[in-house]
């Protein structure tokens, strides 16, 4: 049924997710820039750059629920993509899926509905010498690969796409985990700790900064 998947749900280990059936959002690429919507205030994680996406229906694959969504919110023709991949991130029986698309080159869009304030195309992320394929979700510094775990990749992108803004532990567990409140643990903490010692620790330049009692940054000296 249209509409059924709308409503909030609690997973096995105790945590809120919208998505009555589960969630997908969608990545538009052309391999040089990716498509983000700047969310309403008023939406679930609103006020934040997310992908195009929400609940799915439940007669809906992930493709078909992240395209319907995206058509939604913004101006896209779905006939101008091609999906080419999907990753799925379970959480105790919930899951988001994100739905990996092509498109010839950077089209002009713009939003659709309450739901989106802006629609905007995405330079793919650097940071000085660290480089992130959000396409092949490959990570390298200074030409050498880096072999991230899913929650190590999701936070170096996080990082990213706010480098030089202080991110705060509790934003990372919204973003990482989707938490919506700080479960009192150093998850965050040591989370960090390891995606220090991959991105950081072999190179004389640190990238990533503990801004104590405050959160952290991703930064070029």
């Amino acid at each position: 049924m249209s509409g059924d998947g709308n409503g909030w749900v609690i997973c096995s280990h105790g945590h809120r997710h919208w998505g009555r059936f589960g969630a997908a959002g969608i990545l538009i690429t052309d391999g040089e820039a990716v498509l983000l919507q700047h969310r309403a205030v008023w939406t679930h994680e609103g006020g934040t750059w997310a992908l195009p996406g929400g609940a799915k229906d439940s007669h809906e694959d992930a493709v078909a629920a992240a395209l319907r969504e995206a058509v939604e919110e913004t101006t896209l023709d779905p006939a101008q993509v091609t999906p080419v991949d999907e990753w799925v991130d379970e959480h105790g029986g919930w899951s988001y899926t994100t739905v990996l698309a092509r498109v010839e080159g950077p089209v002009e869009l713009a939003p659709a509905n309450a739901e989106s304030v802006a629609v905007q195309w995405w330079d793919v992320d650097e940071v000085a010498d660290l480089q992130l394929d959000l396409l092949s979700r490959r990570v390298t510094r200074a030409g050498r690969a880096i072999d991230l775990r899913p929650r190590e990749f999701t936070l170096l992108e996080y990082l990213m796409r706010h480098a030089g803004r202080i991110i705060s532990r509790t934003m990372i567990l919204s973003q990482v985990w989707n938490y919506s409140f700080d479960p009192q643990t150093n998850v965050v903490d040591v989370l960090v700790s390891r995606l220090r010692d991959k991105i950081d620790r072999p190179f004389d330049t640190k990238l990533l900064h503990t801004i104590r009692g405050v959160g952290y940054v991703l930064r070029a000296p």
